[in-house]
């Protein structure tokens, strides 16, 4: 065992020398990688050191945090392929010196810089006392979106410590209204969190970016598999597509760029704060208007009616309220498109589940929400009177967890 644990490592640090990006490789071979490689490390950490690593759990997300008030990704950012020693990492941050990186006797004892060096992906440690960035501290330079998604997840954690105390309040109840979800108990309000972020501006900046940050990293392979023609085509006055909480006009914009001569308008619905926030002007056959989507349904009998990524922020409860007032608008020629993420099954990648797992969490401490499976998206359109048509899944399996479900009226 000690020798083929030898040449495994020797192996491990021969191909580590000749990797080339992860997004040149492989996405399907990378992901099956990064999953047995997680079984290689559980299968050789202690249960002592794997104790040890859920009992910091949360560490790096803290310093990070702290690390960005403090101007310190900024001070490395100003010498991204060298290093810069603590006196001069120290010139450009804001506190004393001790918090930074403070000296007992003749070692240097980091403080932030010690945890993030630990981390193993944010500093490179150069001699006693330098520090060269790594690439994800250069994404998180302030004003960057990846900075603002850190400033975003954040609060999680005060969630996360009263999370225990909810579940004893409640009796251990799976949560199922969106007003009554552990966030609401951590930060003592009755708003729902979306109401709670308008009177939080930079909250609700640093959600914005982080969203449009998602948004930005959609794919967009639906439209190469999904009859876009056949399924919006319609007379040039009626509408082909209302997008229901559709952000600032991603997915209208892309079928606009791939397929220009689809007939029929095109409708952007959405909260008056994000209509607000379009920057560009739309083109021609495309309107944004304000609605709510708890109110009655405005554009009626349109051909394709369209949620990406909405109703995963919403529980049951919820969910069948806001597919009851698209039901309503829609004619039995018109087809529901719920594009949503979908927990992975046991055959997908290991960082999948955990992702997906992680994220469920998040949606229940938020939203009393969770991250459905195949069959509770499909149930869930039973129970709101639809029938379904057709799942139309990624390609490649494991590579996205994004499903599209088509459904009509029963």
């Amino acid at each position: 065992m000690a020798h083929s644990l030898k040449s495994l490592t020797a192996h491990i640090t021969s191909v580590l020398g000749h990797l080339s990006a992860p997004e040149n490789e492989d996405e399907h071979v990378r992901m099956k990688l990064l999953g047995e490689l997680e079984k290689l490390r559980t299968a050789l950490e202690t249960p002592q050191a794997a104790l040890q690593k859920l009992l910091f759990d949360g560490s790096a997300l803290t310093a990070a945090r702290v690390a960005q008030s403090m101007g310190l990704f900024d001070a490395l950012a100003r010498s991204p392929h060298s290093a810069q020693t603590v006196e001069q990492l120290h010139a450009h941050t804001k506190g004393d010196k001790a918090f930074l990186a403070s000296k007992v006797l003749t070692e240097p004892s980091e403080r932030i810089l010690r945890l993030l060096y630990a981390e193993g992906k944010f500093v490179e440690r150069m001699s006693r006392d330098s520090y060269k960035p790594m690439q994800l501290a250069l994404m998180l330079v302030n004003a960057s979106p990846a900075a603002d998604a850190i400033k975003h997840i954040y609060p999680n954690l005060q969630m996360y410590g009263k999370f225990n105390d909810y579940g004893v309040a409640n009796g251990f109840q799976t949560p199922g209204d969106a007003f009554k979800a552990p966030f609401q108990s951590t930060f003592d309000t009755n708003k729902h969190y979306f109401e709670w972020l308008n009177d939080h501006p930079e909250e609700q900046r640093a959600f914005n970016s982080t969203m449009a940050m998602s948004r930005a990293m959609r794919d967009s392979d639906w439209l190469n598999k999904f009859p876009v023609n056949e399924k919006l085509t319609t007379a040039q006055d009626q509408v082909s597509f209302a997008d229901i909480g559709g952000g600032t006009g991603e997915d209208i914009l892309a079928i606009r760029e791939k397929y220009p001569h689809v007939a029929g308008k095109m409708v952007l619905e959405e909260l008056p704060q994000v209509i607000d926030s379009i920057a560009r002007p739309l083109p021609v056959g495309v309107e944004a208007i304000q609605y709510d989507m708890f109110t009655p349904q405005p554009v009626k009998s349109a051909k394709v009616y369209h949620l990406r990524s909405v109703l995963h922020d919403w529980p049951d409860k919820q969910a069948l309220q806001i597919l009851g007032r698209i039901r309503e608008a829609m004619n039995r020629e018109s087809t529901l498109l719920l594009h949503e993420s979908t927990y992975p099954d046991e055959n997908s990648a290991h960082e999948a589940i955990a992702t997906a797992a992680h994220v469920d969490l998040m949606m229940m401490l938020h939203f009393a929400s969770l991250e459905r499976t195949e069959e509770q998206w499909i149930q869930l359109l039973k129970e709101a009177g639809f029938a379904l048509v057709k799942v139309w899944k990624p390609e490649l399996p494991g590579s996205s967890s994004t499903v599209l479900f088509e459904a009509k009226l029963v």
